[in-house]
């Protein structure tokens, strides 16, 4: 199921833009807490925003206000997917094979470096046949080939679901099989299963995992009561979206910011349908902390929550927004939302951002700024691989 909505999704790219079907690799755009990390067609890894415990892969500077070139040992051609998550970052190769970097304090990296940082992406040692990876805050899981679940990092809210609150140096395997997708948030953890089935685990705070007691963490896998059949996820802070396969978008969690489409309680362990406009298509879905983000077939953007820092692009900054406003149109192939910010791939190649800005994570100026709070250019073109000086689209 979810390779036939992947395919289907690609091949609406190449529809939107024959270009990208004469490339020698698929672009790639992933967001950390305020990183952002992008692959061009020729295989180039890029990368700007918070650096501070080596989490772009580059040595100097603790912040990068635009797009610098990263992870010079590794073969950008070969990177499957890039995850991040609060201060740190996994790359998945095309050999199974997966690499880390950054904050490794409570062992996310996945590998026994006395949780030390690390400034250059290593290999994770015993994982293999990885397919899919996903970073929570401050955890990390692998899915590989034939259904399994890996988790390591951070485990006090039960997150990596082996049935304790103690966090892993190394990957470990979880009771799950046939899982064909994984997500995270903050301090939980998705899987959704081959039939449409969604499982949950860690911080139920929020009701981010349903019908779940909120009193105290689940540690392992339990499956979440959704009448419907799921084939697209993605995790905020603490809420959680999810799309059935009749196409209707639900959410549940919490909801201080109207993350939930509603305004209707501070949270929700119920899952309410979120009012998109209707004949909206999913193509795309994208959430990290406060608000949340859908890519439309038509290539336009929709984003409800948090827009006290202009992530939404429409110039202003209210606290909280409900509009369901297409912004821009139409003309976007791709999008990534970090912690305050989102990032956006034009037809043209070109990647645009637009949010908070205090750690250079909009890479649309030369200098720190506060917010950028219109829809601008990074410079970046991932079709080319160029970066020219930012300026507005």
């Amino acid at each position: 199921m979810l390779r036939r909505f992947l395919a289907c999704f690609l091949l609406s790219l190449l529809f939107l833009n024959p270009a990208l079907s004469e490339a020698s690799c698929p672009v790639l755009l992933a967001s950390g807490s305020v990183s952002v990390y992008a692959r061009a067609q020729d295989g180039s890894l890029w990368g700007w925003g918070d650096n501070s415990y080596g989490q772009l892969a580059v040595t100097g500077k603790k912040t990068f206000c635009r797009p610098v070139p990263i992870a010079p040992n590794l073969d950008g051609g070969s990177v499957r997917e890039i995850q991040a998550g609060k201060f740190h970052v996994l790359f998945l190769m095309q050999d199974g094979s997966v690499f880390s970097c950054g904050q490794n304090s409570q062992g996310q990296l996945g590998y026994d470096t006395a949780r030390k940082n690390v400034k250059e992406p290593r290999e994770i040692p015993f994982l293999s046949g990885i397919v899919r990876i996903a970073c929570g805050w401050m955890h990390s899981l692998a899915l590989t080939e034939d259904g399994h679940v890996f988790a390591w990092g951070q485990g006090s809210s039960g997150e990596l679901g082996l049935g304790d609150r103690k966090g892993r140096i190394v990957p470990e395997q979880l009771p799950l099989e046939n899982i064909v997708d994984i997500a995270c948030g903050k301090g939980f953890s998705l899987a959704l299963d081959a039939s449409g089935q969604l499982y949950g685990w860690g911080s139920n705070k929020e009701g981010q995992l349903m019908t779940v007691s909120r009193l105290k963490p689940v540690t392992s896998p339990t499956l979440l009561p959704l009448e419907a059949s799921v084939v697209r996820m993605a995790c905020g802070n603490a809420t959680v979206y999810a799309q059935t396969s009749d196409g209707t978008l639900w959410a549940w969690g919490l909801n201080d910011y109207w993350q939930l489409g509603s305004k209707a309680g501070a949270r929700s362990q119920d899952p309410v349908p979120v009012p998109l406009p209707e004949g909206t298509v999913i193509s795309a879905l994208s959430s990290f902390n406060l608000h949340v983000s859908v890519l439309t077939s038509q290539g336009g953007v929709i984003q409800w929550g948090a827009n006290g820092h202009g992530q939404k692009g429409t110039g202003d900054r209210p606290w909280h927004t409900l509009d369901m406003t297409s912004v821009p149109e139409s003309g976007i192939l791709d999008l990534s939302v970090s912690q305050y910010t989102t990032c956006l791939l034009r037809e043209d190649g070109m990647v645009l951002s637009s949010g908070g800005n205090w750690y250079g994570q909009a890479g649309t100026q030369t200098k720190i700024s506060h917010y950028v709070t219109r829809f601008t250019s990074t410079g970046l073109n991932l079709f080319t691989g160029e970066l020219s000086d930012p300026g507005e689209p």
